[in-house]
């Protein structure tokens, strides 16, 4: 895959993907590198806040980060460039239908349903999300 085919392509960020470049002392530090995405048509669905605001309240409850490190974070995560996508009534058909075929959850399965319908790549390093990813045809930018 090249920088410029990326380009051309919209990427479909999941929760796991920002989380792994936001949390500080994660393991995954690919992310990091990876992580220059105003150069990118970057999507996701409405649910990742959700995923990434409760994620951050997670850690301040687990003393993970502070609450001064939380707001932090969640100031630098809402000037990441991610155009969120609102689901039709129709979408959330076809997502609910893909959950009990990939065991995935309705959320992981939103972001697979949006990698599909917008022929993108897929920001993940969710491993069942990945499987299934790569299940379906689905290119992976990570």
């Amino acid at each position: 895959m090249t920088v410029e085919n990326i380009k051309m392509k919209c990427l479909v960020i999941d929760a796991s993907f920002l989380l792994s470049f936001l949390f500080p002392n994660e393991t995954n530090r690919d992310a990091e590198v990876s992580l220059n995405l105003n150069s990118y048509n970057c999507i996701s669905s409405t649910l990742l806040d959700f995923e990434i605001l409760n994620a951050l309240q997670s850690g301040v409850k687990r003393k993970r980060i502070s609450e001064k490190q939380r707001m932090i974070i969640q100031n630098l995560y809402f000037q990441i460039p991610i155009q969120r996508v609102t689901f039709l009534p129709s979408d959330f058909i076809l997502i609910a239908e893909l959950a009990p075929d990939s065991k995935l959850s309705l959320y992981d399965s939103s972001y697979l349903y949006l990698a599909k319908r917008e022929n993108g790549f897929l920001a993940s390093f969710d491993e069942q999300l990945i499987k299934e990813a790569r299940k379906q045809k689905i290119e992976l930018f990570v």
